[in-house]
């Protein structure tokens, strides 16, 4: 994916993350190298081309960073593959999901 075609981003999970650009009609599904336990809450994402070749890839030296103050520093992409827009829709709706708690946790009322 070009750095330059980067629109919008979505959070799926601690790790996950969709990349659209330009437009949505083209989705990339990001894994961070490690957790970023508040990436939900972020409310900005920036895509950094530490390799400065103009693309962002996974396993490079590029990285995501968060201008909030949430997540500190920058995470590297583990990996970006690009996927159809039907699954990006599919992985959004699904971090949407209410969490079924873990068998043995307490649960709440």
């Amino acid at each position: 994916m070009f750095s330059t075609f980067v629109d919008d981003w979505a959070p799926v999970d601690k790790e996950t993350f969709i990349l659209y650009g330009p437009g949505r009609n083209d989705a990339y599904l990001g894994r961070l190298a490690i957790p970023a336990i508040d990436l939900k809450l972020s409310l900005r994402m920036v895509v950094v081309d530490d390799d400065r070749n103009g693309r962002i890839c996974g396993q490079s030296m590029d990285s995501v960073a968060f201008p909030d103050p949430i997540i500190p520093g920058k995470i590297f992409i583990k990996s970006l593959r690009k996927i159809t827009e039907a699954e990006a829709e599919a992985l959004i709706a699904e971090s949407k999901k209410p969490k079924e708690p873990k068998e043995g946790a307490p649960k709440t009322p």
